[in-house]
């Protein structure tokens, strides 16, 4: 066994130093698995030695932090012989193999136990043919995933891609009902492949960096690509101070021989996988399999799941330290993980902070309340004169604690000196706070408060737009319209059905899908949450879970309320990604709350997996795309406002590079699609802005880049939504035309 951890490495290095270019696929397929191997070999050193799910998750974890530490390492060691680009360097290489070597030593280099491989209990204990069929279900779908992307982005249609929904939704139930057929490791492959599916649908989307956050993180790690090295100091941002978005995809092309938009499409969303894996390992001992299987399949039944987490990789990897930190805390039957909860808390408290800024300020500011709160409840319980219960002595431990804030502050601080946007946020959300300690009433106001409307937005846009040069701005401005909906038409098969029954399907999944659904998940994490801290019959029935876990459920859902009553702490986060973030705690209060609504139903089993179920066909793109009457998927379609605002073509790289060879520097230069241009030019010697496509919105002497959105559908989706604006061609009528490549122009103002 100890010959046998060093094979791979052996058969890495070999292709990553012999092959040439043309073969580097191999050297990735090669290197992948390695890439996990220096975690999988400290889980060793401290002390695990079986193979299971629980050691693998924190293999994972423990190997990107291995990671991060290499890329700090060859970022900043050759600077001290004087080298400029570091990064240019086989150092990423040659640290990676030196660490390897290291851990390799720590995990057999003394006497320790040896691995002991999966127990007889953990095999499939149905027929032969169920595990394998179930499995090659799940893996088939990620595969059609796969395949359906790229026909769609070659202008082909979405049948592959719509197949590979249907199977994601037909396997995943599946899984929950054969669970008592089939062993651990098929439940694992089952949620590791259909999460698979769901994100590459995505994230496989265009040959380019996609997306509405993505492409402003691939601006960051082509920062430090080009640049061939990591300087926070060269780009004062946020984004350029998270390590998942510059360091660790850096080291990764590096090792791996594969573009930036591999590591960002592929790499990525399979590191992510390891979130829902790991919500089923620590949910497992209190819900029991099925119960943990439900907790995964919620998570990415989220309504932003398939639409949203693609595109933030930054959040995708802080998550995942997020979810390892929970299991460090709440895992049970692994000595060794109980012996080193400090340790593990602190490392995974180490990767968010790193990884993730917003995430990071979420993940502190719940800990430190569960653990106040877990204090007092210690506190109070030895006043009574009661003994605390042995599940109760689980803690987040106060070192482990103390480091934490004590990364934070360095990290945000001195080191990228990014909390001035947090210290930004707070200070927006001052008037916030007065008027509510004023008023409380204000909360609930607040909370049932609708979004501006479309027509609320047009003139927001209008009012702000820079008016320069222009006699005959008001009119211009007047003739702005919205464009029409771009929502997906009604099917027949809708229609039908409402000829028969009186009843559209379409408008009952829009007030499904816009409603009810996200407030049902609310409504299940609040009630789960209150009955495990309240409810003295279900603490009895889970009295194997520590009472530090039900108030760190508190503690994540007021973190998330603190954010709903103060907009401006949720500026670049978003209200849905912060309860995606605290759904990694509520994920088990959901499903106590299911089962206890279902407790009394004969075949309760059935109805305890509709709720996924449906959740899963309705967010996954699946139910609209079939019915009709709802805005238009990325993943299935070639149209829409979605793939119109964040889907880069080649004529629009050609023409960003275009320009970047062409328009003096100091230029301005106006393009809806601004964040994309960054990704591919990050250092470009002019400003390229938001949109501000309108005649009266541009100086004499300035240009516009127009993308296929404006110059065949003549629609302008204005910055920070997808309100689409009427635009016709005749408006650049007096402008000069500069550039011109399929769908791309380019235009002077005279």
């Amino acid at each position: 066994m100890t010959a046998l951890a060093l094979v791979p490495l052996i058969l890495w290095d070999l292709a990553w130093l012999l092959l040439p270019a043309s073969l580097t696929g191999i050297v990735a397929v090669l290197g992948l698995p390695v890439m996990l191997l220096p975690g999988a070999l400290i889980v060793k050193a401290l002390g695990g030695r079986r193979i299971n799910a629980v050691n693998g998750v924190f293999a994972v974890g423990l190997s990107v932090i291995f990671l991060y530490l290499v890329g700090l390492g060859a970022n900043f060691l050759p600077q001290l012989a004087g080298q400029e680009r570091p990064l240019d360097t086989p150092a990423v290489w040659v640290l990676f193999n030196f660490g390897y070597l290291v851990t390799f030593g720590f995990a057999f280099g003394r006497r320790s136990a040896p691995v002991e491989l999966p127990s007889a209990a953990e095999k499939p204990r149905g027929p032969w043919w169920i595990a394998p069929a179930l499995s090659a279900s799940a893996v088939a779908a990620a595969v059609l995933a796969v395949l359906g992307a790229v026909t769609l982005n070659n202008g082909g249609s979405s049948d592959l891609a719509i197949r590979a929904l249907i199977l994601v939704v037909v396997v995943a139930p599946a899984g929950f009902l054969l669970r008592h057929r089939v062993g651990d490791l098929t439940l694992l492959t089952v949620i590791a492949a259909t999460t698979l599916a769901l994100l590459l649908a995505t994230s496989m989307r265009s040959w380019y960096a996609s997306g509405q956050d993505l492409q402003h993180e691939f601006q960051v790690f082509m920062l430090a690509h080009q640049q061939g090295v990591w300087d926070v100091s060269t780009y004062r941002d946020p984004y350029n101070a998270c390590l998942s978005l510059t360091l660790l995809p850096v080291s990764l092309t590096e090792l791996l021989r594969v573009p930036g938009e591999v590591v960002f499409k592929v790499v990525n969303q399979m590191l992510f996988c390891v979130v829902p894996l790991t919500l089923f390992t620590v949910a497992r001992p209190f819900l029991g399999r099925g119960g943990g299987y439900l907790v995964a399949f919620l998570f990415v039944g989220l309504p932003t799941f398939s639409v949203d987490v693609p595109f933030i990789t930054r959040q995708q990897i802080a998550f995942v330290f997020v979810a390892l930190a929970l299991a460090a805390l709440f895992t049970t039957g692994e000595g060794w993980v109980q012996r080193r909860r400090g340790l593990l808390f602190g490392l995974m408290a180490g990767g968010v902070i790193v990884s993730h800024y917003s995430t990071a300020y979420l993940f502190v500011a719940a800990v430190i309340i569960a653990f106040t709160l877990h204090r007092l409840y210690l506190l109070v319980g030895r006043l009574r004169q009661r003994q605390p219960a042995a599940e109760d002595r689980t803690n987040i431990p106060v070192l482990a604690l103390l480091a934490t804030v004590l990364m934070a502050g360095v990290w945000f601080g001195p080191v990228t000196q990014a909390s001035g946007d947090l210290v930004q946020k707070l200070g927006k959300s001052a008037p916030s706070i007065l008027e509510l300690v004023a008023d409380p009433g204000l909360a609930l106001q607040s909370l049932g408060q609708p979004n501006a409307g479309a027509e609320s937005e047009l003139e927001q846009y209008v009012a702000s737009s820079v008016v320069v040069d222009n006699p005959d701005v008001p009119a211009l401005a007047r003739e702005l319209e919205l464009a029409e909906t771009e929502d997906r038409p009604v099917s027949a098969a809708s229609r039908w059905v409402a000829s028969i029954t009186g009843v559209d399907p379409s408008a009952l999944l829009s007030f499904f899908y816009y409603g009810v659904g996200s407030k049902l998940y609310l409504l299940g994490c609040g009630v789960g949450t209150l009955l495990l801290l309240f409810s003295r019959r279900i603490r009895q029935r889970f009295q194997q879970m520590p009472v530090l876990y039900p108030i760190w459920a508190f503690a994540a859902a007021f973190v998330v309320g603190l954010q709903v009553l103060l907009p401006g702490l949720a500026a670049d986060y978003g209200i849905p990604r912060a309860f995606m973030q605290a759904f990694l705690v509520l994920g088990i209060p959901m499903v106590v709350a299911v089962r206890l609504l279902f407790s009394r139903v004969r075949r309760r089993r059935w109805l305890e997996v509709a709720l996924p179920a449906v959740l899963l066909v309705v967010y996954s793109g699946l139910a609209p795309q079939l019915t009709g009457g709802l805005h238009r998927q990325l993943s299935l379609e070639n149209a829409g406002s979605y793939y119109g605002t964040v889907y880069p073509t080649d004529a629009d790289t050609r023409a960003v590079l275009w320009v970047g060879d062409n328009i003096p520097e100091g230029s301005k230069v106006n393009f809806a699609d601004f964040a994309a241009a960054y990704g591919y030019h990050p250092t470009y010697p002019y400003d390229f802005t938001a949109p501000g496509l309108f005649p009266f919105q541009v100086k004499r002497g300035d240009y516009v880049l127009l993308a296929g959105s404006q110059t065949e559908d003549h629609v302008v989706y204005t910055f920070g939504s997808r309100i689409g604006l009427k635009i016709t061609p005749e408006v650049y009528a007096s402008s000069e035309l500069l550039y011109s490549s399929g769908t791309v122009q380019l235009f002077r103002k005279l």
